[in-house]
């Protein structure tokens, strides 16, 4: 029996050995745009490659790391990975390397059908259509990365049909022109962290969620948390998901742009039934600040399979006195069920106008809209936001250093 028993344990540890093998005998290599040479071994800051083209065509080993030299930009060739299971990250000190796409690049960064792919401490910046382009890129982590789109880009950042995907702490701005200039656009898969990042400047979503790539139904429960969303035209839009978690965000509308809204509940045409139910938004922060026409800080679509929201304890808030074509909540005709309670209202002069549209019944007072059966608990009271850059959010500070630190 001892004998059966050590056998047993012995066919477990060469089996372990097996599967961590490659893992452990994993290799770091080193890229450096000014002092590397592509005919070195890479293994040392000291043998280090030179190019991106080096990098793309070598034969790395499963749990290979990357790393690109702090403060130098790397240009000619958009970074392509080979195979799955690598690690693209920085070293040396000093600002963030870039991988500059020079306005020439289609992409500085594309892959399709690699997993467990981690991308961490690199900036993108300045490609022609997106910063980073990945399909099917399953267990894909991004963490304290920049994504500058530079103000010509359809979107910094597109992730299609992707599954266990893991973002933070990082930077996604300056979306511009072409189609669907967005910050983050998730078009399917499921079960997507995105949390402590900012969304900055985007002339459509801060991220936006779709399944326009080989739809296999709604997206099922990404997390929304801990972002800030600042100067986007939309800053928020679903459009495909089942049980989206949305909480502890902060939303300042950019003031500037006419028919911008906060959170965005839609659906694509081609897929309306896989418009977004069983979302729960919840502890998050609003500022509007309607200077010019029609913004509102949470827009519905009339789409019947738009079904079964909850919004709790947010606070939204007007910054404008004269505020008299937005809402605090707009929902068109034709979408399903909502529930409201626990929030916290409130315009700069206690205006009420235009307090909400539900499918086409207008409620011009906080009071109207408690009667209607909203806000049971709620509060029409100023929460004394007077002015954002005085915000008193715990992860504000940290978030706001973080990005001084990675957008050099």
């Amino acid at each position: 029996m001892q004998i059966k028993k050590l056998s047993e344990i012995l066919k477990i540890s060469f089996l372990l050995i097996f599967i961590f093998s490659k893992v452990i005998f994993a290799k770091t290599f080193y890229v450096n745009s000014i002092n590397g040479n592509d005919n070195n071994n890479g293994l040392s800051p000291s043998s280090a490659w030179k190019t991106i083209n080096k990098v793309n065509h070598f034969p790395f080993s499963k749990g290979d790391v990357i790393a690109f030299k702090r403060g130098q930009i790397f240009t000619g060739y958009t970074l392509r990975p080979n195979r799955s299971h690598l690690t693209f990250t920085a070293y040396g000190s000093g600002n963030l390397p870039v991988i500059d796409g020079q306005n020439t690049l289609t992409y500085c960064i594309i892959w399709v059908n690699k997993s467990n792919i981690t991308f961490r401490s690199i900036k993108c910046f300045n490609s022609t259509l997106e910063c980073l382009d990945a399909n099917n890129a399953n267990y894909l982590t991004i963490d304290s990365c920049v994504f500058d789109a530079n103000f010509h880009q359809a979107q910094t950042v597109y992730i299609g049909l992707s599954y266990y995907v893991h973002i933070s702490n990082s930077v996604f701005q300056n979306a511009a022109g072409y189609t669907y200039p967005h910050g983050l656009y998730l078009g399917g898969g499921g079960y997507q962290i995105v949390e402590h990042n900012m969304f900055l400047n985007n002339q459509m979503a801060g991220i936006h969620i779709n399944v326009n790539v080989n739809p296999n139904g709604r997206v099922p429960h990404p997390i929304i948390r801990y972002n800030w969303f600042e100067g986007n035209t939309e800053d928020f839009q679903d459009q495909a998901t089942d049980s989206l978690e949305f909480y502890y965000n902060v939303i300042v509308d950019n003031p500037t742009i006419p028919y911008a809204d906060g959170i965005i509940f839609s659906y694509e045409a081609a897929y309306s039934s896989f418009a977004p139910i069983n979302a729960k938004v919840y502890n998050n922060t609003i500022i509007m600040n309607d200077s010019l026409t029609s913004h509102s800080a949470i827009f519905i679509y009339g789409n019947s399979y738009i079904n079964n929201l909850s919004f709790k304890n947010n606070i939204i808030f007007y910054l404008n006195s004269h505020q008299t074509s937005g809402y605090f909540v707009y929902q068109q005709p034709g979408s399903g069920s909502i529930y409201f309670d626990n929030n916290l209202f409130y315009r700069t002069g206690g205006s009420q106008n235009n307090f909400a549209s539900i499918k086409g019944t207008a409620y011009n007072s906080f009071s109207a809209w408690q009667a209607a059966g909203y806000d049971t608990h709620g509060l029409w009271v100023n929460p004394g936001l007077l002015d954002k850059k005085n915000l008193n959010f715990k992860f504000f500070l940290s978030i706001m250093s973080r990005y001084k630190m990675l957008n050099k």
